[in-house]
This record gives C-alpha cells, structure tokens and sequence, in this order.
C-alpha cells in the first residue's frame, strides 16, 4: 500500500450537464490512487425543455443554505478537488470559501475551464492550486508526490499558493495520441453523489441519468481545434501553446473499449453522442476503421456535435452514416459575413450553404440537423441580423437550432476585444447562454426555425427586425410562445425518429424495461 492510497480525495463537478468529460477522466485516475468520492452539483439543464425555457440561471437558485450544505460535507477529506466552466466560477469560489472556514486545513484544487482561461482569477481565491492546462497526467504526478512538498510544487500545469507567494509552473508538452491510450476509461462508479437543492448530497441513480443523459452516453474522442473563433476558450489554449490547434484522438481500439464498458454497466443506452471540436477532421483511414469496428463491436446509432462547415465532407459522413451516424449538429453562427469575419470563423464565400447541401444530401434516416447560431451580439447592426433570419428560412429542411445568446468568457479573444468599448455582451458569470433577449429578431429567427416563411411576406417583416441594442419593445411572451411550439417540433421530430438521446430518458427506459427497446434498434438502424 503507497502513502497516497490512504488520501481521502472529493471530487465535484459543477456544471448544466451530466457529461462532464474531462472531470470523469481526471476521477479515474483518482480512484485508482486514493479513497475517492465523486459529486455532481448540477447548476441547471441544457437538455430539459422546461429547463431552457426558464430565463432564471442555474446559479441563481442556490440559497446560503445550498453553499452550507455543499461545504459540510467534505470535513473528512484531504484533498477537495473541484472543476468548473467559467459560468460557474462566482457559485465555486462562494464553496471553496466556506469550505475554507469549515476546514482550514484542506487542500483546495480548482480544476476545468475557468483556471485554464482565467487562472488569475481562479488563484485569487481560497486554493491552495489550480490546474492550467490538461489536467491527466499533470494530475497523476500530483497526487503521487503530495506527500513530498518539493516535488509537489514543482508539479507543472499547475499553480500553487505557497504562503504569500503564488508559483507559477510551466506547461507540459500536451498529450499525444499516443499518450491518451494510457489513462482509464472515464469513472462511472457506486460512489457518486448528486446534490438535491435543500437536501444535500444522495447517492446518485438511474434517474439523474435519464434527466441529463436520456438514453444516450455522451463522451469525446479528439482533441484540438486549429480555428481561433473568438468567443470560444480554444483561443486561451493556443495562446497557451499553439500545438492545441493539432487534432489528436486514442486509438480506435481504447474508443471501442470505453463505450463497451459503458455499455456493460448501463445496457439501456441506445446512442452514443461525441462532442469532439473536430470529428470530421479525422482522416479518412481513420475513420474508416472506427466505421468497421463500430458496426461489429459496437452496433449502435451516435451523433457527432462538433462538426465545422469547412470540414463538412460527403465522403466522410456516408462512411459514418454506414456506421451508424443518426444526428449532427454543426456550428453556423451567424448568417452575415462581416460578423463571421470579426468572429473570425473560417468562411470562404457560399461554405454555408455547400455544407448545407451535403448535409442534406445525407440526412435521409436521420434526426434533422442542428445548427448553432449565436445572437444578441452588440457589434451586429439591423443588415447582420436580417441576414441570420433570411439564412435560416432559406436552408434545407428538415433542420432545428440551437440559438445562443452571446457571452463574454474570461481570456478568449472576445473578452479582450470588450474590453476597451462601450458597448459590450454579458459577462458569462452574469447570465448564461439560454437566456436570449426578447427581442422581435430572436422571435422571428425561433419563427423561421419552426415554419419557412414566403419571400415576399418575410421581407415585409425583417422591417421590424432590429439588432440587440435598438431601443424598440421587447416581446418576453411572444418569445417564449414561439419557443415552446419550436422545443415541441424539436421534441416531436426526435421521438419520430425513434430517438431518446436528448428528451424522452424515462419514457425511453420504460420502454427499454418493456423490451420494446434494445441493442437491437441500433443493428436495425444500419440495415
């Protein structure tokens, strides 16, 4: 038995989703070193229509008593290890100050985005380290020599606070490919608890992950992203270190052998979801033998989130769509060239729309695409906004979208370009992502979503389309009535589809149960 066998580690995640891909990876390698406990805080939903349709913030809902609840219950812990988006940053560091009070001699560890993108922020706070860059083996190596107070602040990719004196450690070389085939499959054990607003933490169940998951396992395989969109955290990392940019992936095998293991555990999942940056990046070789494998090993549907319009290939999704691919949802942004280019999206003249068309060309058997698009930007005028709105009523159905509104997060690009002007979007602590202003362009843009609009009516009423700022009315019930008819159509075109991946988890498990769902509805997808 090694002395850091005996360390009691906490492990908590905060965050609107049930993913958490990097958190799971870095409990694995917890577990296989320490005594080790895992906790969820769920700060709100992205895959619940009642959820997305509230305007209050996840964070918001947490009384005094929520943060005292959460604190008390890590007393018996050596090590606190927490991870965080920016968004959940202020709800963090109110936990790690009364986790502070409640046990002054805890070690304190911020993982997650926000360090990474912000880590001045992040250290100025009550830790004792945080993480800034990938956190496997930088965490492994930590937790081996916690013990030595030498090596252990030498450990690089982290900061520490020792004393009055804040060290800043340099970056490890990123992970290889290579390297990513030698860490555990992501934890999904017994001893995980999930936090019940005015109740406290309880041993999790099959029910928290239906809420988030529904009957789908959501994971990654790549990572990297060369573009440098400005609102995206991908610009901290390669500011960071410009080899972020290089798409790496484990092998197909060490892919293979995680869902399988996924799959061993919870029998009921139907679809597998991957929310890589750039999954169609993968050589065609590559994906090639994860098409073979999948359809002999694996069998089921997936989807593939992190699709960009340059690298939207007709070759490449009818291999994945011979695979297995049933949902895809690829980033847009906006439908005006001037905000792709202060964006800084990489969009050559008509990439839109010849990605649309393979998309559609391929879709036949699927659930319709999603498309992201981002709204409430303070630098678009009246021509940007109309040119969204005129773009989405133009492209192939079927199709739905996921409508953001436009946040500011610490360290990326954009938040330096507001920086020095007047006029400036939310910060991401202040308000999350879901809660679009109520103005007539967003209820036109949900309205062109749900129902093509004939040209000659549409060009009538993109008059009245303004952009953020404009000092007209705001529509807050005409907003949300347009919105729930377009979240019932998104709902229905899902359940059409034979699909229980985003809505739908318990009837879909009731089903499962019921033996009129099984392994068997991925093998007929393929036939």
């Amino acid at each position: 038995m090694t002395p850091t066998s005996r360390l009691k580690v906490s492990l908590v995640y905060f965050g609107t989703t049930n993913s958490y891909f990097g958190f799971r990876k870095i409990a694995a390698i917890a577990a296989n070193k320490c005594i080790c406990s895992v906790y969820i805080v769920n700060t709100g939903n992205l895959f619940s229509i009642l959820s997305v349709l509230k305007t209050k913030k996840g964070t918001d809902s947490f009384k005094s008593e929520d943060i005292k609840l959460i604190a008390e219950t890590f007393g018996q812990s050596d090590i606190l290890c927490v991870s965080s988006m920016s968004e959940e940053a202020l709800i963090v560091k109110e936990i790690l100050r009364e986790v502070r009070i409640n046990k002054p001699e805890i070690f304190l560890l911020w993982g997650g985005i926000h360090p990474i993108v912000s880590p001045e922020d992040a250290i100025d706070s009550d830790v004792d380290a945080i993480c800034t860059s990938e956190g496997e083996a930088a965490f492994s190596e930590f937790i081996d020599c916690f013990y030595d107070e030498e090596k252990r602040l030498g450990v690089r990719n982290f900061w520490f606070r020792n004393g009055g004196e804040i060290i800043k450690n340099p970056f490890r070389p990123l992970l290889t490919s290579n390297d990513l085939n030698d860490f555990p499959p992501p934890f999904f054990g017994d001893n995980e608890y999930v936090f019940e607003r005015s109740v406290g933490f309880r041993l999790g169940n099959i029910n928290d992950y239906l809420k988030s998951n529904a009957l789908s396992y959501n994971t990654i395989w790549t990572r990297g992203c060369p573009f440098k969109c400005t609102y995206c955290s991908n610009t901290k990392f390669l500011e960071n270190d410009k080899l972020a940019g290089r798409v790496r992936h484990a092998s197909v095998d060490t892919l293979i052998t995680e869902i399988k293991l996924i799959l061993r555990d919870r029998p009921f999942i139907q679809s597998i979801s991957f929310h890589d940056d750039c999954f169609l990046a993968l050589d065609i070789s590559i994906l090639t033998e994860f098409s073979k494998q999948w359809r002999k090993e694996v069998g089921l549907p997936f989807a593939v989130h992190g699709i960009t319009p340059v690298h939207v290939n007709e070759e490449k999704l009818v291999i994945l769509a011979e695979a297995g691919l049933k949902r895809i949802r690829m980033g847009v942004q906006s439908g005006s060239d001037r905000i792709l280019k202060f964006y800084k999206r990489p969009n050559q003249k008509g990439l839109l729309q010849k990605a649309f068309g393979i998309i559609s060309r391929v879709q036949n058997g699927m659930v319709p695409p999603a498309y992201d698009v981002i709204v409430d930007n303070p630098f678009e005028n009246d021509d940007d906004v109309q040119a969204t709105i005129l773009m989405v009523n133009s492209m192939p159905r079927p199709f739905t979208l996921n409508i953001f509104s436009l946040r500011s997060i610490p360290g990326t690009t954009l938040d330096y370009q507001l920086k020095n002007i007047e006029s400036r979007c939310e910060p991401i602590g202040n308000n999350n992502y879901g809660n679009l202003a109520p103005t007539l362009a967003n209820v036109m843009l949900f309205f062109v979503a749900t129902f093509r609009v004939p040209d000659m009516i549409l060009g009538r009423l993109l008059r009245h389309a303004h952009s953020y700022h404009h000092s007209g009315n705001r529509f807050p019930r005409l907003l949300m009535a347009i919105s729930i008819l377009f979240y019932v159509k998104r709902a229905f075109q899902h359940l059409m589809s034979f699909d229980f991946s985003v809505v739908f988890g318990k009837f879909g498990f009731f089903l499962w149960k019921m033996r009129l769902l099984g392994r068997q509805h991925g093998k007929k997808f393929l036939s």
